[in-house]
């Protein structure tokens, strides 16, 4: 299951509109200008290497070189958090899709970009320049550089949302969506008063809002909003009732009652699976019929457990011991209740009605 960033970055820039208003910001503007952005179109975001293992890259887009066929390709990666090894993971990304996409008539390969999203708690950190992060050992001065001459150079864009300013941000496009999503990203899983952000960012709240006449268009941000921060969905929709009126408020309360319903959703088929092994077992000694009922009703409420303890950690970061104990504890009757709060709750002890 992707996480609530993976989702929100995915949904937005999967569009190649706003895709093409976040890349056009990030390249040299000489080399921007000599795109038909227009042209810009997603490719399939998977390539196998030679040991026929899959690499997978979360957006990669091609866009046309004014006045010519050649293309430009973009393998483009989100990261919430760092990794280790992620600057070779790339690299290697990059040359196998040379591979894939190489001309056989000329053997010419197209230009291809690695560019990185990333917006940990810290700037990121690493060597964007694949020379930069070769062991030199002792060689330096004019030995390092003569033997740097003779390195592959491949480079990648780092777009560290943490280490540029909201201001900054706003000012690299017009897109509001595109803007929006760096905005929700970069600031609010980490923000101590989510609330004071969205208020900032009326304008593209409501510029969002008026993509779609049923305000639909805002539900993504919602939605994020709920999965990553304290904020209770009364809370939520409150504030957009008060910045964006009565239909963005509505859309609020409705995207808060469709998470509660995949949560149920979501537990009832793990309880299917889970209750269908079970039940196959059990039925083997006590009877088929009653092992399967017994199984799919425990393996109902296992998981409800499971989709509680998913939410509460997308909500109010990792639990304790105590919390995960109290949930293995819990009746079906307590474990209903507290997912019903689980989107209201600004609390834990709200949620467990203390």
């Amino acid at each position: 299951m992707s996480s609530p960033h993976d989702a929100l970055f995915k949904h937005v820039f999967a569009a190649p509109s706003h895709a093409a208003a976040r890349l056009r910001a990030l390249l040299p503007a000489a080399l921007a200008a000599e795109l038909d952005w227009s042209t810009l179109h997603l490719l399939a975001p998977s390539v196998v290497d030679n040991r026929l293992s899959e690499i997978h890259c979360d957006l990669v887009f091609a866009v046309r070189i004014r006045g010519s066929t050649s293309e430009v390709v973009f393998g483009w990666e989100h990261r919430s958090q760092r990794k280790r090894l992620e600057r070779w993971t790339m690299f290697r990304y990059v040359v196998r899709l040379q591979e894939q996409l190489r001309d056989p008539s000329t053997e010419r390969v197209p230009l291809v970009i690695a560019v990185v999203t990333s917006h940990g708690h810290r700037p990121a950190r690493g060597a964007s320049d694949l020379a930069a992060a070769i062991a030199r050992g002792p060689l330096r001065g004019a030995a390092w550089r003569a033997a740097r001459r003779l390195l592959p150079s491949l480079r990648r864009i780092d777009d560290d949302l943490v280490s540029r300013t909201e201001e900054q941000l706003r000012e690299q496009t017009s897109d509001p969506v595109a803007t929006l999503a760096v905005l929700c990203l970069r600031t609010l899983p980490k923000a101590p008063e989510p609330l004071v952000a969205l208020s900032r960012w009326r304008d593209l709240l409501f510029a969002v809002q008026d993509l779609e006449p049923d305000g639909a268009s805002l539900s993504p941000f919602l939605r994020y909003t709920l999965l990553t921060t304290h904020v209770p969905a009364e809370g939520l929709a409150q504030l957009m009732q008060d910045l964006l009126g009565d239909r963005a408020m509505k859309t609020t309360l409705s995207t808060g009652e469709r998470l509660i319903q995949e949560g149920f959703s979501r537990g009832k088929l793990e309880g299917k699976l889970e209750g269908k092994a079970e039940g196959k077992l059990e039925g083997k000694a006590e009877g088929k019929a009653e092992g399967k009922l017994e199984g799919k009703a425990e393996g109902a409420i296992e998981g409800r457990r499971s989709s509680l303890l998913e939410a509460l950690h997308y909500r109010f970061g990792p639990v304790s011991a105590d919390v995960e104990q109290r949930i293995a504890e819990a009746t079906e009757a307590d474990l209903r209740t507290w997912l019903a709060r689980i989107f209201t709750a600004a609390t834990l002890d709200q949620l467990f009605g203390e």
